[in-house]
């Protein structure tokens, strides 16, 4: 399957992206201070689209993302452009808009919406963001779009503050679904995370947890995967495992190579199980940076 994601609202000079969230694990934001917003015109990104699909063949999952592309005046016009390309396209978006942004959505016949839900409650949500308010208008647009008919993909990064919460995340989650998936992300100590070790956690001592969430998953049927969890907390991770090492990243600036792919994190091999050349045990850049 050929899955891609072109960021509309980063910068060319790779410093940043423009979201109007602060999150506390966000690895794209690396400068704390304001730069100039060098975004990509909508006829460049139609351009790049265009020609990764000529390269590649018929993409069948595309993704629009930011930082935060509902930012963009032009949105619509690019969601139009970019379904000549694509079979699917899906937005990632934060979806922390007003009613406005909403109807604008609904009338570009979105098919799909990729959000973040990071908390249970509101308090613990808006705290991961840095932005309050994020919850309610994250749970208000959720029940818009399922009203419509969209599907909507949910992902939670796991970090020391929710990882003790992540069988009260999908209790709450299944609450407001249905969901087309619903994957735990084990957040990476890289970018703002960096300016913020006190997000790192035991992994190994979550195991239970997981496996709590994992029952609860089967019980109520809900499509769960893992993403970054090593499979020894529990031997049903490795069939619930989010692979996206496939998602090829579409190049817009002249200098980035069409071969370009979602940022690799070096997992080097376990030495106690069996899982060794896939298991993501020990990720480099939460457990290895000085």
């Amino acid at each position: 399957m050929n899955q891609a994601v072109i960021h509309i609202c980063k910068y060319l000079s790779n410093l940043g992206r423009r979201c109007q969230q602060n999150c506390l694990f966000c690895m794209e934001r690396m400068e704390l201070t304001d730069i100039p917003e060098i975004l990509p015109t909508r006829a460049k990104i139609c351009a790049a689209i265009e020609r990764y699909r000529n390269q590649t063949g018929m993409i069948d999952r595309l993704y629009i993302a930011g930082g935060e592309p509902t930012m963009r005046d032009d949105l619509p016009l690019i969601l139009s452009d970019a379904k000549r390309y694509a079979s699917q396209v899906i937005l990632s978006s934060n979806c922390n808009y007003d009613e406005k942004t909403i109807r604008v959505l609904l009338e570009s016949n979105v098919f799909e919406i990729a959000t973040s839900f990071h908390g249970d409650t509101e308090q613990l949500h808006d705290f991961l963001t840095q932005t309050p308010g994020s919850f309610s208008a994250l749970l208000n647009a959720i029940n818009v779009f399922q009203s419509h008919g969209i599907a909507i993909d949910i992902n939670c990064v796991i970090c020391s503050y929710n990882v003790n919460r992540m069988d009260k995340i999908l209790q709450k989650l299944a609450m407001l679904g249905p969901f087309r998936r619903i994957v735990f992300t084990h957040f990476i100590f890289h970018g703002h995370a960096f300016f913020h070790p006190e997000l790192l956690f035991n992994v190994d001592s979550c195991g239970k947890m997981i496996s709590r969430t994992l029952d609860i998953a089967e019980e109520l049927n809900l499509p769960v995967a893992f993403r970054d969890f090593p499979f020894c907390l529990d031997p049903r991770l490795e069939m619930n495992q989010e692979d996206t090492n496939q998602m090829q990243i579409v190049p817009i600036g002249k200098n980035q190579p069409m071969s370009e792919r979602a940022p690799f994190i070096e997992k080097p091999s376990c030495l106690v199980c069996k899982k060794a050349s896939t298991c993501p045990k020990y990720l480099k850049s939460n457990y290895d940076e000085g």
